[in-house]
């Protein structure tokens, strides 16, 4: 059994340059499979668009003896943990491609989902392939309803990820909608489940 003591929590902003590297290789291939469809499947191509696109100070991550190993990004009332330069998006795609690339998916991105300050939202959150069933995205949310000043936390999760869905109902979230996104819908990933965790409630069973 591993020790508890070799996993450390950090945000990006306190880590290296090889290490925000990492968090965001992480970051791709735990989202790939939406992205891959949506904007390019060049994961070099994806690691250059995002490598700056993330507020350092919302963006957590597990690290395993300095490496990083899960990546946890969270938005709130006025803020998501990432937005794409429009820049960027013309420079790595060209004007035209870059131009539309940035107001469909960066539209989506950059819209606020939760609306009361004491509110958290769970952009997004991902596990090395390596450290599957580790436990890591649990540390994860554990660290940030024990350490941060929000009561309740909002993510959603798609349909078909029926293994992420049981994994937060353990951890006390509690589904409240169903959004439809056709984008979504489109790419064959089901339906967009939103639920919520009530940190003061879980910590009560707890």
């Amino acid at each position: 059994m591993q020790n508890k003591t070799e996993y450390e929590i950090k945000k990006l902003s306190e880590l290296n340059r090889l290490q925000v590297e990492q968090a965001v290789a992480i970051f791709i291939d735990g989202f790939y499979y939406i992205y891959e469809k949506a904007v390019s499947k060049d994961k070099t191509l994806l690691k250059k668009l995002f490598i700056d696109a993330f507020d350092h100070d919302m963006v957590f991550v597990c690290l395993h003896e300095g490496r990083v190993v899960g990546f946890l990004g969270l938005g709130n009332s006025h803020k998501r943990c990432v937005a794409l330069s429009k820049e960027t998006c013309k420079r790595l795609f060209g004007k035209f491609k870059g131009a539309v690339l940035y107001m469909q998916i960066g539209g989506m991105l950059h819209e606020i989902t939760v609306h009361e300050k004491n509110e958290g939202y769970i952009d997004y959150i991902t596990t090395d392939d390596n450290y599957r069933g580790k436990g890591i995205a649990t540390r994860l949310i554990k660290y940030a309803c024990d350490t941060l000043s929000y009561e309740s936390y909002t993510l959603d999760v798609l349909s078909k990820n029926t293994t992420a869905k049981r994994l937060y109902e353990h951890l006390g979230f509690v589904q409240t909608n169903i959004k439809k996104n056709p984008l979504i819908m489109l790419g064959g990933f089901g339906n967009q489940i939103v639920m919520k965790l009530d940190v003061a409630k879980v910590k009560k069973e707890n």
